[in-house]
């Protein structure tokens, strides 16, 4: 009886282990500056099966520390493109990229929609492509 139980305790143990190391997963943005930093997120969600428009999911504005890192989409990464945005508080630094999404100047926000008018708020942001990773890091540097 004793046995059973240890094998018990062991198997449940092994299993938050591995539950802990899934809670790492995903796509991590780790700002490995000296510089306080300012980000936002985005997605396209877009079912191409169901319409040819995309869908656009995007969210900001968070903060990030330098040394400190965020996980942006936690689990088992489930697209291949991820976009994401930064810049550094009272600095010039940002990083961009080509993608216009839009966005909300000044204060946190959520927006889903399609293609952001350029008379909106927006934001170049840099689509990053994770290939079949199921995790991934970028590093601002």
């Amino acid at each position: 009886m004793i046995r059973f139980v240890a094998v018990v305790a062991m198997a449940a143990a092994l299993s938050l282990t591995g539950e802990s190391a899934r809670a790492e997963d995903g796509f991590e943005l780790c700002n490995r500056t000296k510089l306080n930093v300012v980000y936002a997120k985005a997605l396209n969600v877009s079912d191409k099966s169901k319409s040819k428009d995309d869908v656009i999911t995007s969210e900001g504005w968070f903060d990030l520390a330098p040394g400190q890192c965020a996980n942006l989409w936690p689990g088992k990464l489930r697209y291949r493109y991820y976009l994401v945005y930064a810049e550094a508080k009272g600095s010039n630094r940002k990083w961009t990229g080509k993608w216009p999404i839009c966005v909300d100047n000044g204060r946190s926000f959520k927006i889903t929609g399609d293609k952001c008018a350029t008379s909106r708020p927006h934001r170049l942001f840099d689509q990053i492509d994770t290939g079949d990773d199921d995790t991934y890091t970028y590093d601002l540097k």
